[in-house]
């Protein structure tokens, strides 16, 4: 299992996140958007903060990390909170061309292998 970024790591972590939310937010005003590797949803509700007129999508293959987003998303007492399954980056639960924009962070360990790439 991997662990969650603390200590030291955590505010690089987030000053990521909120750069990528900033860039995001930057780039659509409407749309869909998708987290490939969403982990506990922290990307997708800093999204969700700074770009209201956004879709999100958060995916992961932990059932786990999957109960955590919707915690986190519920806590986050967002209007529009972002949308969390449970998924595999090598077989997406969603039709083709269904985002607008697909990001992905610390997850790069977890995908796919060479006959699938």
């Amino acid at each position: 299992m991997v662990k969650a970024i603390t200590g030291w790591l955590a505010p690089i972590r987030d000053k990521l996140y909120q750069d990528i939310a900033d860039k995001v937010s930057g780039m659509l005003k409407e749309g869909r958007v998708l987290d490939v590797g969403t982990g506990k949803g922290w990307l997708p509700i800093k999204i969700a903060h700074r770009s209201r007129g956004l879709e999100i999508y958060g995916l992961d293959i932990s059932d786990h990390e999957i109960e955590a987003a919707l915690k986190n998303a519920t806590a986050s007492s967002l209007p529009n909170p972002p949308k969390f399954q449970v998924g595999s980056i090598s077989s997406l639960p969603f039709k083709d061309e269904s985002f607008d924009l697909v990001v992905s962070t610390f997850s790069l360990h977890i995908g796919l292998t060479r006959r699938e790439a």
